[in-house]
């Protein structure tokens, strides 16, 4: 017996796409911070609770007095601003997207659904015709989120 499989629209392959290169982003941003945290806690420098837009500021004044650790940090500060513009950038395309879909704009309606969320449950849902009950979107979505998990390590 053959199943019928669902194969995403172009549109809907590239929204995906788009959403999961900002997470990529986002999870980049992170790890370059989190590397810059860990280099510097050794030397007993806590940069303490900062939003990315003054983190760089932040570690730069507790290096500026030591100019090796200065040269050691510039090229990690210079990725974490590039990597937070190519974030903007990724951001910014999620915006100009959901900004143009309908369905995006009505499910920013709902109280603590923003366009991330929004893009995010339109790539993957894609077209809605082909569940014959809303809570078989509910299933759905839970079987593609144990796929989608990483899986855990042992030890």
């Amino acid at each position: 017996m053959v199943k019928a499989v669902h194969l995403k629209s172009a549109a809907g392959q590239r929204l995906r796409t788009l959403t999961a290169a900002r997470k990529a982003a986002v999870r980049a941003v992170t790890a370059n911070e989190q590397v810059i945290r860990g280099l510097l806690r050794p030397l007993g420098l806590k940069i303490g609770a900062v939003t990315r837009v003054r983190f760089e500021a932040r570690v730069r004044q507790l290096v500026a007095a030591d100019r090796l650790l200065l040269g050691i940090f510039e090229p990690l500060l210079q990725m974490h601003r590039c990597l937070r513009e190519n974030l903007a950038d990724l951001h910014r395309l999620v915006l100009r997207a959901v900004r143009v879909d309908p369905i995006c704009r009505r499910l920013m309606t709902m109280p603590g659904i923003g366009p991330v969320t929004a893009l995010t449950y339109r790539a993957t849902i894609d077209d809605p015709k082909r569940f014959r009950r809303s809570r078989s979107v509910g299933a759905y979505l839970y079987s593609a989120a144990i796929w989608e998990r990483p899986a855990r390590q042992s030890g």
